[in-house]
């Protein structure tokens, strides 16, 4: 047990790494993470080199809009319904010129991290506490 926490401790900051990374590639921070965890941080990154890079969508912003304007000018659609695809237009903007870094698999490193912290420190007051001889040996064999 006590190699498996020291491994989880080395490996933690090479993990992170490519759990961030994984969110900026297909296959996602969330993936990416079940798998480094379940598996290993080699089998993570190879993971991620395999998955393929998120795409910058062109999105033509003003040339949507020009379409549109058109639109209206010949009387296809009426004022109301300009008025509706602009907004839907104006709304997909951000989106699809930036696509988002997915971080949720950090933060779930991240949290599982801090909780395994705290797992350590309870038993270290359990031990320190005199938890007893049931609790000594299993929190000595951790290390």
């Amino acid at each position: 047990m006590g190699f498996l926490l020291a491994f989880f401790l080395l490996c933690s900051p090479f993990s992170l790494i490519i759990i961030w990374y994984g969110g900026k590639k297909e296959i996602g921070s969330r993936k990416t993470f079940w798998i480094t965890f379940f598996f290993s941080p080699i089998i993570g990154l190879i993971a991620v080199l395999l998955s393929e890079t998120k795409e910058i969508r062109n999105f033509d912003y003003y040339g949507e809009l020009l379409k549109l304007t058109e639109l209206k000018e010949k009387n296809v659609i009426s004022e109301k319904e300009f008025d509706i695809e602009k907004r839907k237009v104006d709304s997909s903007r951000y989106e699809k010129e930036n696509p988002v870094a997915d971080k949720a698999g950090v933060y779930y490193y991240l949290i599982f991290l801090g909780v395994l912290t705290l797992i350590l420190i309870g038993m270290f007051l359990l031990v320190a506490a005199g938890g007893g001889d049931a609790v000594a040996p299993f929190v000595y064999t951790l290390f």
